[in-house]
């Protein structure tokens, strides 16, 4: 039995309680460890909140960043550079994304919650009234109204997985196939309700780079040889790509070492936002480097069914 499993089984039997947050929750989450798309569909559905008229708060772990174990949060509208070493390289992206939802950071999601709310009224700002939920289907202290399920087309014996991939019985679950060409393990058709679409764009394009200028490719991602196969399938022209673990840590003296040498031969840097969030820290400059993000591609049909989906409790 996992880990996973256990705490299951504790809450189930009443030895752990969770929480009832006074607002509508969706959690985002998967089986699987990293490199599902969970960051641009929390972006995706913050950006669908605020359309609609919502307040919307994320809460997330921050990984690596020192509000992790600290706990901090990121006001919306306010323009105050938040560095990725404290909130993490995530919450940062995210922050940069939705400038308008407000971003709670720490292990302790509750205690996070919290310090939102008092912040509000603090300042005399609408309370939030919806949660997302970062990497929360195995967070299980906070009960949620719908369980976003993201899935690759990885199998166990290829990647790390949390937990065997199932419905939830207790919470609605939206499963979705989120990346690759196999169907995700264990799941069925019948299961199944969407599958996306991804597209590559480029945040804050600069009009000195042309589009077939030859990049040097950074990545400090989960599945970065995927950032590169989609990159070129865009038409890109990569000559190098360096490839580094996820939550990659930088330094001014690297980068700016890479800079001269992509200089000398002629190409252009390229980077994903979770990364650029960590170079802009360090005083990069931005006319020095392409950056690019994945979105969401739907069509009408599909895009009118996935915000039915999310937000039917609140029609």
């Amino acid at each position: 039995m996992s880990l996973t499993e256990i705490k299951k089984a504790l809450y189930r039997w009443g030895w752990l309680r969770s929480v009832r947050l006074p607002v509508r929750v969706i959690s985002v989450g998967n089986f699987e460890v990293g490199g599902t798309g969970k960051t641009p569909v929390v972006a995706e559905l913050a950006r669908d909140a605020v359309a609609r008229g919502e307040v919307p708060v994320i809460l997330t772990r921050g990984y690596g960043g020192r509000w992790e174990k600290l706990g901090g949060l990121m006001v919306p509208g306010k323009s105050v550079a938040v560095d990725p070493l404290d909130c993490g390289d995530e919450p940062a992206l995210v922050h940069e994304l939705v400038p308008e939802a407000w971003i709670g950071v720490g292990a302790d999601r509750v205690a996070s919650w919290g310090r939102v709310r008092e912040q509000a009224l603090k300042l005399g700002l609408p309370l939030p009234s919806v949660v997302i939920l970062d990497d929360g289907l195995q967070h299980l202290r906070v009960q949620r109204d719908l369980n976003v399920v993201l899935m690759t087309s990885h199998r166990p014996w290829e990647k790390f997985f949390r937990e065997w991939p199932r419905p939830r019985q207790r919470v609605p679950s939206c499963l979705v196939w989120s990346k690759g060409n196999r169907q995700p393990w264990r799941i069925s058709n019948r299961e199944l309700e969407f599958k996306l679409d991804w597209t590559c764009v480029e945040l804050g394009q600069t009009s000195q780079f042309q589009a077939s200028a030859p990049v040097w490719l950074v990545t400090g991602v989960a599945q970065g040889h995927a950032v590169k196969v989609s990159l070129e399938r865009a038409g890109w022209n990569v000559q190098e790509h360096t490839v580094l673990r996820d939550h990659a840590t930088y330094s001014r003296e690297w980068l700016a070492a890479r800079a001269a040498e992509a200089r000398a031969r002629g190409l252009v840097l390229a980077t994903t936002g979770k990364d650029w969030v960590k170079w802009k820290s360090l005083g990069f400059e931005r006319d020095e480097v392409r950056v690019i993000e994945p979105v969401l591609r739907w069509n009408e049909k599909e895009r009118a069914q996935w915000l039915s989906r999310l937000w039917e409790k609140q029609s």
